[in-house]
């Protein structure tokens, strides 16, 4: 049974730029080229990976790009015990059963970039919520499924084999009086390589009887040819018999145990020994999730012709190890398997295993022993910028190949290698050793976080609440641009309104209707500034430019006005009733205002048939609004330009955005049609307004939230915009820093410049509130 979505639409992509593992040497095409001579699925300390990791990182191994993605459940193998068919082109990845997509994995598929993905299983196997997750992101899914796994296996059938006149016939169920649930999926997992490499399907059967869906469809009288995976135990005597009844050729493909099938099953594939492989796959066959690496490795399998033979937790089983050491000298290997191997070339090894049985395989294989790279610092350490990482082998390598983040480049020398660290952050390196003879050995990663030198990395403050649209919890906190150093300066709920003084050693914002000031080291000292009083609240404070005063907005039960309160001892000087302070960055050293400093104000009016706003400038000293402007509908945003010569403002009724100016000359109005919508003014300098550009028409019908950073340019007679570059919705925008650069806003739960995306990770919290950029001391 199958439904099917809608044919995917096309998409705009985001190039994510991510480590897929070091497993490999050489480049990545369709499929991965020239593996190392051992790769590693699980590595020493990762042997708790879970069962969607192991397929991740067999994916990894295998595919660079899939016209098809299968998704099974990471918690059940019955859906995926006969996937093997469909993996020739398709790799296997597992989810939760109820979802969501793990994010790694959600990457992963935008990388391989699927026309289809395909879910194995219903509804109750695979959620509704994981199609929904894959047809949001415009993925055409569909499913493949039955009421069982039986009916499951000939649906994969279906879909991959249609008018194949060979099958394999495997084991449903495992024996209830035995205990061992492994048992189900042992020879399965075995022949999952070769029923990709053959396009045959793997159907299942009851042990004692032929199950009546796969007799059905051997009946269909297509099938000539039938292979039985594992002994009587496995596939009776008297299903072999009925088998004889229906098909042309049946014949069994065993071992004296799992073990032993799966040699048999590497014989029918042209490899009666591992001499006969150029290269092979070794999969732990007796665990309760082995099942995972072995369903998996079915693509791997066949695109290298690497046939499975398994192993036993941490234990060789006899049949496994002889097969191995039939591979006693690259001399005597003359393989039919996948690639030809030449008195050269030695096998290679995919170990979806324990470390211990990888190096004992190695050693059965006679390939050089395994090469042990030591860090010094170690991985995991804290560096400075510009220091050294020394990279030491234990065994003689040719040459360290060293690629990653932590370096400008790739480098390569021998052992030991001393690695200067030129980057700043969370970085890696990733080293391959060559062996002599030019083979390369699995790559190790060691993680670094890098500090600069000497100079003080710059601070960003901001708030973060918990709740998205009422910040009744939260905490004022500050944190390194570099994403180092998070702290919390004070775990105030209600906190708002936060603004920075010019030399960045001051903050003020409101708690409580209260306005207080922060001052000393890491600003623990606090001050209140005005205290709380009945009925009254403050809002919108900001300092003067001189940084003695905070000029605000008092409500007085709907008496407002604009005030200056001097810092030094709370004094309030009324400025302009019925005003309010207009925008975040109204405060700056206005031409128009007798002192040299004034802030925009400005009243909304009730007009018909909706509200106008005035835009006024107040001088900070006292006296009467100079008016400006006015605009209809809600003022969104205003500023004073740093120099004092202009002011800009959104003009809230229409998508425009205008720059006036104190001397004589005319207001210059931006021309931004349909497209820009331009909100939450700062002036970067002089002649240079930024904002941001929420959600333009064309792209918010189509459902794409995403937003940029725009600049204008103020000339002599017009403003130029520039649109920087689309990002994931920017909200909450705050100041660059008194020296000016871009502007931050949050992503998600980031922080982020808005011009670059660069972001500061894991600080913020579910939102955030007027970031600001302080400047280094």
């Amino acid at each position: 049974m199958r439904t099917t979505s809608p044919t995917r639409h096309p998409r705009s992509r985001l190039l994510v730029a991510i480590a897929v593992l070091a497993l490999l040497a050489g480049t990545m095409t369709a499929a991965i080229a020239d593996p190392a001579d051992t790769i590693s699925i699980i590595k020493d300390g990762e042997e708790g990976l879970s069962t969607a990791e192991i397929a991740s990182r067999l994916t990894d191994a295998t595919f660079a790009s899939a016209e098809r993605v299968l998704i099974g459940r990471d918690d059940e193998f019955a859906d995926a015990m006969t996937s093997g068919l469909l993996q020739s082109e398709s790799p296997l990845l597992l989810v939760p059963s109820a979802g969501p997509i793990p994010p790694e994995i959600m990457t992963q598929i935008e990388l391989l970039d699927p026309a289809e993905v395909l879910l194995l299983g219903g509804v109750d196997a695979i959620s509704a919520g994981v199609e929904a997750e894959l047809t949001g992101e415009g993925y055409a899914v569909d499913r493949t499924f039955g009421p069982s796994r039986i009916e499951t296996a000939t649906a994969i059938a279906d879909v991959g084999a249609q008018g194949s006149e060979t099958v394999l016939i495997a084991r449903a169920f495992s024996d209830p009086t035995v205990g061992d649930p492994t048992q189900a999926f042992a020879d399965a997992m075995a022949a999952g390589g070769w029923s990709a490499s053959s396009g045959w399907p793997i159907l299942l059967t009851e042990t004692e009887v032929l199950t009546g869906t796969t007799r059905n469809y051997l009946s269909s009288g297509a099938v000539r040819n039938a292979f039985i995976l594992g002994g009587t135990a496995a596939v009776s005597a008297e299903v072999e018999a009925e088998l004889r009844l229906l098909v042309d050729n049946v014949e069994r493909v065993a071992g004296s145990d799992r073990f032993g099938t799966a040699v048999a099953v590497a014989e029918k594939v042209g490899a009666p020994t591992a001499s006969d492989a150029a290269r092979l796959t070794l999969v732990d066959g007796q665990g309760d999730n082995a099942w995972a690496g072995g369903f998996a490795a079915a693509a791997h399998s066949a695109r290298f012709g690497a046939p499975i033979v398994l192993t036993s937790g941490e234990v060789i089983p006899p049949a496994t190890a002889a097969w191995l050491s039939s591979a006693q000298t690259p001399e005597a290997r003359r393989g039919s398997v996948g690639d030809t191997p030449n008195d050269t070339d030695p096998i290679r090894l995919t170990c979806v295993t324990v470390a211990s049985v990888c190096d004992e395989a190695r050693s059965l294989l006679e390939l050089p022993p395994r090469v042990l790279l030591r860090f010094d610092p170690p991985s995991g350490s804290t560096i400075t910028q510009g220091d050294g990482v020394e990279i030491l082998a234990n065994n003689t390598v040719d040459e360290l190949q060293i690629s990653g983040s932590c370096t400008d480049g790739p480098i390569a020398g021998p052992s030991p290698t001393d690695v200067t660290i030129t980057t700043v952050g969370e970085c890696e390196l990733i080293v391959t050793p060559i062996l002599p003879g030019g083979v390369a050995q699995d790559a190790t990663t060691a993680s670094y976080t890098v500090i600069p030198p000497e100079d003080p990395v710059p601070q960003v403050v901001f708030h973060a609440g918990e709740e998205a649209t009422d910040q009744t919890t939260g905490e004022l906190r500050l944190v390194g641009v570099d994403g180092s150093n998070p702290r919390v300066i004070d775990a105030c709920d209600g906190c708002r309104d936060l603004r920075v003084s010019a030399d960045g050693q001051t903050l003020v914002y409101v708690h409580d209707d209260q306005i207080i000031t922060r001052t000393g080291q890491d600003f623990a000292t606090p001050t209140t500034l005005v205290p709380l009083a009945d009925a009254v609240s403050w809002s919108e404070p900001q300092f003067t430019p001189d940084g003695q005063a905070v000029i605000a907005t008092r409500n007085n039960n709907g008496d407002i006005g604009v005030e200056r309160i001097t810092l030094a001892d709370g004094t309030i000087t009324p400025l302009a009733p019925g005003h309010r302070v207009a925008g975040s960055d109204a405060v700056g050293a206005a031409d128009g205002a007798a002192s040299g400093a004034g802030v925009l104000v400005y009243v909304i009016e009730s007009v018909q048939p909706g509200v106008q706003s005035n835009l006024g400038l107040v001088d900070i000293a006292g006296g009467p609004v100079m008016p400006l402007v006015t605009v209809p509908g809600v003022l969104q945003s205003a500023a004073l330009s740093p120099d004092g010569t202009a002011y800009a403002y959104d003009r809230g009724g229409d998508p425009q955005v205008s720059v006036g100016f104190f001397e004589q000359r005319p207001t210059l109005d931006t021309d931004l049609g349909a497209d820009l919508r331009i909100g939450q003014l700062v002036w970067a300098d002089d002649s240079t307004v930024q904002g941001l550009d929420y959600n333009p028409p064309p792209l918010k019908a189509a459902g794409l939230a995403t937003t940029a950073q725009v600049d204008v340019t103020v000339g002599a007679q017009d403003l130029t915009v520039d649109e920087g570059p689309r990002r994931q919705t920017l909200i909450d925008v705050g100041r660059p820093g008194p020296s000016g650069g871009s502007l931050i806003a949050q992503i998600g739960t980031d922080l982020a410049f808005a011009d670059t995306g660069v972001t500061i990770t894991d600080v913020t919290g579910t939102q955030v509130t007027n970031p600001h950029v302080l400047p280094v001391p």
